[in-house]
């Protein structure tokens, strides 16, 4: 009887992870998010077949909408009203690449960052480790299920590099706050 019950919860266990491991790392409206098949199934989408895409698993994509604002706009209100953010759109996706990432508009204020380093620093032990200065670096969200994180793109060899965030960060409608 201990042995079934041990052979059921090793089962289990092997499916919770399966089923919450990183499928995509997508880049979407300026932030990072990883994708796992929970998150596809809990948006109404399969599970994207993404064999095509270069380098390993996760996979990283890009949302790429079009370049017109009206043919965005009628994407992101079919989005809205299926239910799906835009990050399950797979229709949408395209490899990752540096050049998806546009400083003029994506990215967080350095003020942020320095107000969130004032309560719990981590922004000397990043630069410490990687070298520069803030001003080399883009910053951007990193959403995960739980919490958000922060990605630095260095903009010198585009360079993305993981930075944890005492406490993490928490969203909110506008953007990503202390």
């Amino acid at each position: 009887i201990i042995g079934a019950i041990q052979a059921a919860c090793l089962t289990a266990g092997v499916w919770v992870v399966h089923s919450e491991r990183p499928i995509a790392i997508v880049f979407s409206d300026g932030s990072f998010y990883s994708m796992t098949q929970d998150d596809y199934t809990q948006a109404g989408a399969d599970l994207p077949d993404l064999s095509s895409f270069p380098g390993n698993s996760p996979k990283w994509i890009s949302v790429r909408l079009p370049e017109d604002y009206a043919e965005q706009a009628a994407v992101r209100e079919s989005a809205m009203q299926r239910g799906a953010p835009l990050r399950a759109l797979q229709e949408l996706y395209q490899p990752f690449s540096p050049e998806h990432i546009d400083p003029r508009y994506d990215g967080l204020p350095t003020q942020q960052l320095q107000r969130r380093d004032a309560q719990s620093p981590f922004l000397e032990a990043f630069l410490k480790a990687n070298g520069g200065e803030l001003a080399d670096y883009l910053f951007l969200p990193f959403g995960t299920r739980y919490s958000l994180a922060l990605l630095a793109f260095r903009k010198s060899d585009a360079a993305l590099l993981f930075l944890p965030v005492p406490g993490g960060l928490t969203p909110v409608s506008s953007g990503v706050t202390e």
